[in-house]
């Protein structure tokens, strides 16, 4: 999965200033953008506006989109392989994979792996549109399977 170049760290907004501040994630360098008078006020009431009206939006188009946890971290991810089929990661606050779902020309899969990062279980859609079940022990060697 492909890392987004740049990632909105804060968004701050009154009625005269709108300040946007992103992180580069290749460099680790901070922008801090700022915009005021005029645009900031539209900016601001239109915004203010929708938390008014308790807006929902229909759809979020991105690439992926990550979600952090309260000290930054990394802790779920909806993206794309490069072969265009979604995947979403799931991490424990040590950055650990343990839970991955996606798709491929089969159909569906699921992985669960340990704190060492080692899959443990597997279930998927075979060519044979068929469903597999697939168990292994800490040390990744197969357990057994379904089937």
């Amino acid at each position: 999965m492909a890392i987004p170049k740049y990632q909105v760290e804060m968004i701050r907004l009154d009625d005269e200033t709108v300040m946007i501040t992103k992180i580069n994630t290749l460099t680790g360098k901070t922008n801090t953008y700022y915009r005021g008078g005029k645009k900031a006020k539209e900016v601001y009431e239109y915004i203010e506006g929708i938390g008014n009206k308790g807006a929902i939006q229909e759809d979020i188009r991105a690439k992926s989109i990550v979600i952090v946890n309260d000290e930054g971290q990394e802790v779920i991810r909806l993206g794309s392989f490069q072969d265009g089929n979604g995947i979403i990661g799931i991490t424990d606050k040590a950055g650990a994979l343990v839970v991955s779902m996606g798709a491929d020309k089969d159909g569906g899969k699921i992985g669960l792996f340990n704190k060492a990062g080692t899959s443990i279980a597997n279930m998927v859609a075979n060519e044979n549109d068929n469903g597999e079940i697939r168990v292994f022990n800490k040390s990744g060697k197969a357990i057994g399977s379904l089937p």
